[in-house]
């Protein structure tokens, strides 16, 4: 007897894209550590041995969202609205795509424009908020990745 399998009715619209960085490896050094989270922002491979002490501060460009128990919004630590009304952080976030376009702040090695965003919200957020978050931050054309709680505090302190 064969069971029926129940697809799922999703609009390809509804789907949002969201990456998980690579698990931090306490043997690494700072160097070693950010340029493969560097890597990982930039889609490509890190081969052996590459990674031996770079120091890539230069990598400021990545924007951090927060979503805080309250449910108002970060940027960098810098208040912009709430997650029922998200305006001030898309104004602000168009405005560094903006700048960054016209400025022609590009990847090294995909020569697209940083538009990268990670964001975080505590374990106990509703599931809905996370996806309103991701969905928003996504309908800007973002390249959105996930911190897990705890690790966003070294993003933002990273992040000037």
């Amino acid at each position: 007897m064969e069971r029926a399998v129940h697809e799922p009715d999703i609009a390809l619209e509804d789907l949002v894209i969201v990456r998980v960085p690579p698990v931090l490896d306490e043997n690494l050094s700072a160097g070693e550590s950010q340029c493969r989270f560097i890597a990982f922002i930039e889609e490509r491979e890190v081969k052996p041995g590459e990674c031996i002490e770079v120091l890539a501060s230069h990598y400021c460009r990545l924007l951090y969202v927060r979503l805080h128990e309250n449910g108002s919004l970060t940027l960098n630590d810098e208040r912009l609205g709430t997650i029922t009304d998200p305006h001030a952080l898309e104004a602000r976030l168009w405005e560094i795509f903006d700048q960054r376009e016209e400025n022609e702040v590009r990847h090294d090695v995909s020569d697209r424009i940083v538009k990268d965003v990670a964001f975080g919200a505590p374990a106990s957020t509703r599931w809905g908020d996370v996806y309103k978050l991701a969905s928003t931050l996504d309908g800007l054309g973002a390249n959105l990745f996930i911190i897990p709680e705890g690790a966003g505090a070294a993003v933002s302190e990273a992040t000037p």
